[in-house]
C-alpha cells in the first residue's frame, strides 16, 4: 500500500486517550493514510489492546513502534518518522481528535502546495 500521510500518534499508559484517538483516525474520509503509533516506553499490550478494538482496516494499515523507555515527544516524533513511507505526515497524539473531514481537506492543500511541501494545521473552511 502506498499512503499519502503518514498519521504519526504517540502514546504511553493512555489506553481511554489512545482508543479515542484510533476512533479519530478510523473515522477520516480519506483513506489513503498508513498509521504508525509509538509507544513511547509504555506498557505494549495497552497500545495492543487498543489496537485490538479498531477495524481490520485500520490495523493492517497500522505498525507500532515500542520504545523501551520514553524518550520524550521529539524523540518519539522521530521514532515514527524514521519509519514512514508517505510524502506527508500528521501528528495525532493519543490525545488528539479530528473532524472526519481533516485529511481531505489537508490533503487537497498539500495537493496543490508548491515544491517543498506544506503544512495544515487546521481543514480550511
Amino acid at each position: 500500500m502506498s499512503a499519502l500521510v503518514s498519521v504519526i500518534m504517540r502514546t504511553r499508559n493512555r489506553p481511554i486517550f489512545l482508543s479515542r484517538a484510533l476512533a479519530s483516525v478510523q473515522a477520516q474520509q480519506l483513506g489513503d493514510y498508513e498509521l504508525i503509533i509509538v509507544n513511547d516506553g509504555g506498557e505494549t499490550q495497552i497500545v495492543q489492546a487498543a489496537l485490538d478494538k479498531t477495524s481490520p482496516e485500520l490495523q493492517a494499515r497500522t505498525q507500532v513502534v515500542n520504545n523501551r523507555v520514553s524518550n520524550g515527544r521529539e524523540a518519539a516524533l522521530e521514532s515514527g518518522l524514521a519509519c514512514a513511507s508517505a510524502p506527508f505526515f500528521a501528528i495525532h497524539d493519543d490525545d488528539d481528535t479530528w473532524d472526519p473531514q481533516f485529511k481531505p481537506n489537508c490533503g487537497i492543500f498539500a495537493g496543490s502546495s508548491p515544491p517543498g511541501g506544506g503544512g495544515c494545521t487546521h481543514p480550511a473552511s
